[in-house]
């Protein structure tokens, strides 16, 4: 199975045809996209993506002007939904099970506003009763000192919290 995950910035915007093309053209099984955006582009993305196969995709749209995740496949979902209805921003981690495996998409928000997200995230993680997870996304998060010279993240140790 091929998946790719990116980060689109900003929804896409007048980049969406070319981000569509480039997503036809890595051929990919699954695609996570972050900064997905509701509005507008929400449909145009959807339409682009099912155009070129990607017939299954979460439901989950931001509002408008807001970013979350989408993630779209040319396999079935066997179910698929928010990781947790409680985080402010429900639409930010979205939950997709296939046949093999379950898939996290993750775009969490910046600074202390995810803590509540990798919260729910290592809750949901624990509670897996299969070894196939993967999370993938944007987690706004880095490890201090390793992945930026001098840098400090308050939350880094959840990057800790979920390594395998």
């Amino acid at each position: 199975m091929r998946l790719i995950a990116w980060n689109i910035r900003q929804g896409g915007g007048s980049r969406l045809p070319r981000i569509a093309d480039a997503l036809n053209r890595h051929d990919a099984d699954v695609v996570v996209l972050s900064e997905y955006r509701g509005g507008p582009s929400a449909p145009r993305l959807c339409a682009a993506l099912h155009a070129f196969g990607y017939r299954h995709a979460t439901t989950l749209v931001p509002p408008p002007s807001r970013n979350g995740v989408l993630v779209a496949a040319r396999r079935p979902l066997l179910g698929h939904g928010a990781v947790d209805m409680g985080l402010p921003e429900p639409y930010r981690m979205v939950s997709v099970d296939f046949a093999t495996f379950r898939l996290f998409g993750i775009y969490m928000p910046n600074l202390l506003a995810k803590i509540p997200y990798w919260e729910a995230l290592i809750a949901t993680l624990s509670s897996q009763r299969t070894n196939r997870v993967l999370a993938i996304g944007d987690f706004n998060t880095c490890r201090a000192y390793l992945e930026g010279a001098g840098a400090i993240d308050a939350t880094a140790h959840y990057i800790d919290a979920i390594e395998i």
